[in-house]
């Protein structure tokens, strides 16, 4: 049995208990405080802007779906994806995590970041200036998230925000680089104009000839690789008002390089101009009033000489039954036949003979040079169905003189090496 004074204590803890476990239940009936964004639409968002301490910017759905600037003047061209990516983004519904003061205080200022005005205002609307959603968004939180306060609400919340590193009030960021863009392998013809001369060429089917220079044999390889700077030219931003004005007044009389494209029968021209006070370029497409604001790089890889694509194999050769190869430098040589694989007389060929004969496919000349008067130290001969002779003298400046039936070239460092290997 219980004496009074432990049944006094008895009582005591089961009402504290059950005005604990009351407690308890009103909390699970009342929503944490907060809010969440369940039931965004971004279909329903004709509207949206961004605004930092310094500088703003809005943009506004047109009837064709098309996002642009809202700000008169001129217009550039608006990174469509960047700005459905941020709207997706908030599509699925985001709640805030937790609550951190009631209101904005002196002592929450810092952390929020109005202090440092390192702020930015988000808005999503409705052309009838009925608000979706408007958030200003401070520092990033040590847990996670970003501090925000919610328009109309004075306190401040911790909230994960999606995109946040697209969130900025600059306008180069959702400008469209790809204005310039017209797409490689989607073109039918093109031409650079530089301080070289002329570079033209034509698709026909699924193969590139060359219409100028004539006399030009391409390398495929040099080719493709200046195909896809042209179809991938983009630029930063659009000049705009007295910058544009200025620049095309300054200069596009001599441009530096032009670049024409056709595609699909619609022929674009740009001309590479003057430097911007940064050190990027101006770029005019002919035919519009659009001025835009390159990287120098992005057009400077478009200044080269016809030289420069010149296809500069010598040969391609690939082994059958019955080929033989003769290495010689000097007094020491080797000779090799190839069956169903290659050997040394009766013997496997040495290590190294795969790699050395795949130098010959193919074999590229690195740079023209002038026979020597002394007779060649080296000589490679190949018999078979596809037999040649390639003399070979030292190394001058990083170069080994070469002559391959009567033609004057020139072979790497490397090339030698590999064939001296099968003497050792």
């Amino acid at each position: 049995m219980l004496d009074r004074t432990n049944r006094a204590l008895l009582v005591t803890v089961l009402v504290l208990g059950a005005l604990f476990l009351l407690r308890l239940g009103q909390h699970a009936m009342v929503d944490p405080p907060g809010f969440s964004t369940e039931g965004f639409v971004p279909a329903d968002v004709p509207l949206m802007s961004l605004c930092e301490p310094q500088s703003c910017i809005a943009f506004a759905r047109g009837e064709d779906g098309l996002w642009a600037f809202t700000d008169e003047g001129e217009q550039e061209p608006v990174d469509q994806h960047r700005i459905q990516q941020v709207l997706e983004a908030w599509a699925p519904g985001v709640s805030t995590s937790y609550k951190v003061a009631a209101e904005l205080r002196g002592h929450v200022s810092p952390v929020f970041g109005t202090e440092s005005g390192d702020t930015l205002t988000l808005r999503f609307e409705r052309k009838e200036d009925d608000e979706i959603l408007s958030l200003e968004v401070g520092h990033s939180a040590p847990t996670g998230g970003h501090y925000v306060q919610r328009e109309g609400d004075r306190a401040i919340y911790v909230m994960p925000i999606p995109r946040a590193e697209f969130l900025t009030s600059d306008r180069r960021a959702w400008f469209d680089k790809s204005a310039l863009r017209r797409g490689a392998r989607e073109l039918d013809s093109f031409t650079i104009l530089n301080r070289h001369g002329a570079l033209a060429f034509e698709r026909q089917g699924e193969e590139w000839s060359v219409r100028e220079p004539a006399d030009l044999k391409v390398d495929p390889r040099a080719l493709d690789r200046l195909l896809d700077e042209v179809g991938a030219l983009s630029a930063l931003l659009q000049a705009r008002g007295e910058e544009s004005d200025r620049a095309r007044e300054q200069g596009f009389d001599r441009p530096r390089i032009s670049v024409t494209t056709r595609k699909r029968g619609i022929t674009a021209t740009l001309h590479l101009g003057s430097e911007t006070p940064d050190g990027s370029v101006y770029v005019d497409r002919e035919g519009t009033k659009n001025m835009f604001i390159a990287k120098a790089s992005t057009f400077e890889r478009l200044d080269v000489a016809a030289d420069q694509l010149r296809d500069r194999t010598l040969l391609s050769f690939a082994p059958s039954e019955g080929s033989t190869v003769r290495w010689a430098n000097g007094t020491r040589s080797v000779e090799l036949s190839f069956g169903d694989a290659w050997m040394q007389g009766s013997a496997p060929a040495p290590e190294g003979t795969t790699l050395a004969v795949a130098s010959l496919q193919p074999l590229r000349a690195t740079k023209a040079a002038e026979k020597p008067s002394s007779p060649p130290e080296m000589k490679l001969t190949v018999g078979g169905t596809e037999g040649f002779e390639l003399s070979i003298w030292p190394e001058v400046d990083g170069a080994h003189p070469a002559e391959l039936d009567g033609r004057q070239t020139s072979v790497t460092p490397r090339f030698v090496e590999r064939f001296d290997a099968l003497l050792n």
